[in-house]
């Protein structure tokens, strides 16, 4: 089912402001009739993080990025990595001029990387089951699966998602409008000045599986 998707990160807006005022911003983005591919069901799902400096940030967003590379995460954790040393590279701010705070769509739920990955080691899960209870009790049909079954396992193990380890920040919104979702949004944030949101909103049942994999 059809999500759209809302990202906005400290780096990219005309002055130096707190999260909370980033997220009054999306909030108003939410609440603008003009913006193309606006959705039509209001059920939400905001991913955040702040921190007191580019440093913090930078190595708050590392696991993150490793483990759900969502392209404002990483591009807050670039800018946060040039402010951190401004000696040795400089990046230029915004003039207030760019409108980068536009909705997206995406087909499919599962374009956010972390569950595409977690349909993915269901799946291999899935099949895991399947071929236990097909292999039989001939012992040597065992003994030739042993070493196949050891690696699949250490494969599936390896790409296990655990969002509590990510140190992101949550918030599931039940909205029925653009009003009701942009309310809530202003309630978030916090006073630190470098930050990054990533909103998904869409129907209830597309949202759902974002909100178990997260929550």
């Amino acid at each position: 089912m059809k999500v759209h998707a809302l990202a906005l990160h400290s780096y990219e807006v005309a002055k130096q402001d707190t999260s909370a005022s980033g997220a009054m911003q999306l909030a108003k983005a939410v609440r603008d009739l003009s913006r193309r591919e606006r959705p039509l069901h209001w059920h939400a799902l905001v991913l955040y993080i702040t921190a007191p400096s580019p440093a913090s940030l930078n190595q708050a967003l590392e696991s993150v990025n490793t483990a759900c590379p969502l392209p404002v995460f990483i591009t807050a954790a670039r800018y946060a990595r040039s402010l951190s040393d401004l000696t040795r590279h400089k990046m230029t701010f915004p003039t207030g001029h760019e409108q980068s705070l536009e909705w997206q769509t995406l087909s499919d739920a599962c374009h956010v990387p972390a569950l595409s990955r977690a349909y993915q080691v269901a799946s291999t899960k899935l099949i895991k089951d399947e071929g236990q209870n097909s292999v039989g009790s001939i012992d040597e049909e065992l003994a030739a699966l042993g070493e196949q079954k050891a690696a699949r396992d250490a494969r599936i193990d390896s790409c296990s998602f655990d969002a509590a380890q990510l140190g992101l920040r949550t918030k599931a919104i039940t909205a029925t409008s653009a009003r009701s979702l942009a309310d809530a949004l202003e309630r978030l944030g916090d006073n630190h000045v470098h930050w990054a949101f990533q909103v998904y909103v869409g129907r209830q049942q597309a949202i759902a599986p974002l909100v178990e994999l997260f929550n």
